[in-house]
């Protein structure tokens, strides 16, 4: 992530009629789906493993709009639904992957049975915690020309890395180099790790998460881990994450010298080509976020110039989007140093030493 996404979980099942294009999705984790990686099928049911997420209610009817659509009957025949679907033998169907696009709509999901409601919420009902400014530099400093800025990455974080790091470090020169152009000073950065409810299979507790993540930035004199969305009592969307840090940053102008503090999305170009999924973020949220800005890393192989010409929302917003080159490559993940750790291989300099300490001492993927 990041990220925004909502929550994915362990896997769905569908199932779809010989007779008809109604797909019937059931979960037991109260509704959501996913991309759909299809394994197996009997007569008509599919039984699913997922990875990332579009939500759905449990027992939501979905009818593709393919005209006609049926299963392959027994013959030479494929149809096309997303991917191939291939003849195995009578009674049978072989499906690679099924991919379900444009499946969510806002009544569907006000009518969903989650503990939270995905397409609205208020901060009203969030549970305050103070926000900690003690490595913000001097607000009042900033020259009248120039906003103060301050970058909040959103994620998972499990573990944090250096690259997750470097990221500000990199954003933080592209702005200083670029002042005359975009008129921002960064005055101070925040990591917001993600709620336990995201519900991602790597994901370890909240408490490790923001002990890895405070101790990554034990050195660091600009950027802070704040606990806020691990201290709600739900997963929280990333619109409201910004709008929160938005409100702490400005209600006391004093703090500031008078000045209005900009909050600006700090992610990677994987994060910025999900806003283009349908289902993954909703279109309103992303209005709003991009309009007041976003700052994407570009790394190698991305390219996020191109997403932003090819989808109209991002194209909206294309002059408060800003595409950042990492000069050093860094191809350093949480997937990587969680498989190193599994492997019983070596994440020195992957990670923090205190990030290492933490894992070796809480054991943690090591099971």
């Amino acid at each position: 992530q990041p990220r925004g996404f909502l929550p994915p979980v362990s896997f769905a099942r569908i199932l779809l009629s010989s007779r008809s294009a109604d797909l019937t999705a059931t979960c037991p984790c109260g509704g959501w789906m996913s991309v759909l990686s299809i394994r197996a099928v009997e007569s008509s049911l599919f039984r699913a493993s997922t990875s990332f997420v579009h939500p759905l209610p449990s027992t939501a009817c979905y009818r593709p709009s393919v005209a006609n659509f049926k299963p392959p009957a027994v013959g030479n025949t494929r149809r096309n639904f997303g991917h191939s679907f291939g003849r195995s033998r009578a009674g049978f169907v072989r499906a690679n992957t099924l991919t379900l696009f444009s499946i969510i709509s806002s009544k569907m999901a006000t009518s969903s049975n989650l503990p939270f409601d995905p397409s609205t919420g208020s901060l009203d009902t969030k549970i305050h915690v103070p926000l900690d400014r003690s490595k913000l530099a001097d607000i009042s400093k900033v020259p009248e020309h120039l906003t103060p800025t301050v970058l909040v990455s959103c994620g998972s974080f499990s573990p944090p890395t250096v690259m997750h790091l470097r990221i500000f470090e990199t954003a933080r020169d592209y702005f200083r180099s670029m002042k005359a152009v975009h008129k921002l000073e960064i005055v101070g950065g925040f990591i917001s790790p993600v709620h336990n409810a995201y519900g991602k299979a790597s994901l370890v507790a909240a408490e490790d998460r923001v002990a890895m993540c405070k101790a990554s930035l034990e050195n660091s004199d600009w950027v802070l881990c704040d606990e806020w969305e691990t201290k709600q009592n739900e997963w929280t969307r990333t619109r409201l994450v910004l709008d929160r840090f938005k409100n702490e940053l400005n209600q006391d102008k004093a703090l500031n010298g008078g000045r209005e503090v900009k909050v600006l999305l700090l992610c990677g170009a994987d994060i910025l080509d999900s806003m283009t999924k349908p289902g993954v973020w909703i279109e309103s949220d992303l209005r709003e976020f991009l309009a007041n800005g976003l700052a994407c890393l570009k790394r190698s192989g991305s390219e996020p110039e191109v997403t932003i010409f090819e989808h109209d929302v991002l194209y909206d917003y294309r002059h408060s989007i800003y595409i950042i080159r990492e000069p050093v490559e860094n191809h350093v993940s949480s997937t990587a140093v969680r498989r190193a750790i599994k492997r019983g291989q070596s994440i020195k300099y992957l990670v923090m030493d205190g990030v290492e300490s933490i894992i070796k001492k809480r054991k943690l993927w090591q099971e």
